[in-house]
């Protein structure tokens, strides 16, 4: 499975029927090039030399659990700094949220992080483990999308050339995200393909996933 990183923007919009899942891959303001989450455990995905890359895995601290880098396989990801945790939005106290790693592609090859949720002070306390595989390749990024809103409408456009068998795909919430293919045209224009959406009340990100 190759996925594009778009730009996940958030924008205010009507979402159509959705048809299927898939794992997360985004390129933001403020957002990595890649985000897995408990979605990918066990998988192996692909990144691209110099992409940023998040580790998204839910917890609560205020049990005593945390989430650990166990182990790393390989050299080609190399952390990008220690990890943030990000509660819930409204949640209060003793509410979850997300353990957020950061990562960077360093260099072509592969290598696979194994993390486990436990308390520190127990090594036999695991809970859950999770392990991703991310082969890293040397070419040019894949393509990326662009979005606008245009007299009341949502438009995400990407180029034509470099996208063949790459689809759209839409997710209300990036953490956890629930990617899906919504239901609409797609259009050629000029040199790119084109989706055109009715603006409302949510807000959705958009990415390519081939």
């Amino acid at each position: 499975m190759t996925t594009a990183g778009p730009y996940c923007v958030p924008f205010r919009f009507s979402f159509p029927a959705f048809l299927t899942s898939a794992w997360v891959f985004c390129a933001a303001q403020g957002q990595p090039d890649l985000v897995l989450t408990e979605q990918d455990n066990g998988k192996t995905v692909v990144a691209m030399v110099g992409q940023s890359i998040a580790i998204d895995l839910r917890g609560n601290p205020s049990t005593g659990y945390t989430w650990v880098l166990a182990r790393t396989e390989g050299d080609s990801i190399l952390s990008a700094g220690s990890y943030d945790y990000i509660p819930d939005t409204g949640g209060g106290v003793g509410a979850g949220g997300t353990f957020r790693f950061p990562f960077r592609a360093s260099e072509p090859g592969s290598t696979t992080l194994l993390f486990e949720y436990l308390q520190p002070w127990d090594p036999g306390s695991i809970a859950h483990t999770f392990s991703v595989t991310i082969s890293v390749a040397s070419g040019g990024l894949p393509p990326r999308l662009t979005i606008e809103f245009i007299n009341g409408d949502v438009v995400v456009r990407w180029p034509i050339s470099g996208s063949e068998g790459f689809c759209l795909e839409g997710t209300l919430e990036i953490t956890p995200a629930n990617w899906t293919a919504p239901n609409v045209v797609v259009v050629a224009e000029g040199d790119q393909f084109k989706v055109t959406l009715p603006a409302s009340g949510k807000a959705a990100f958009f990415r390519l996933r081939k």
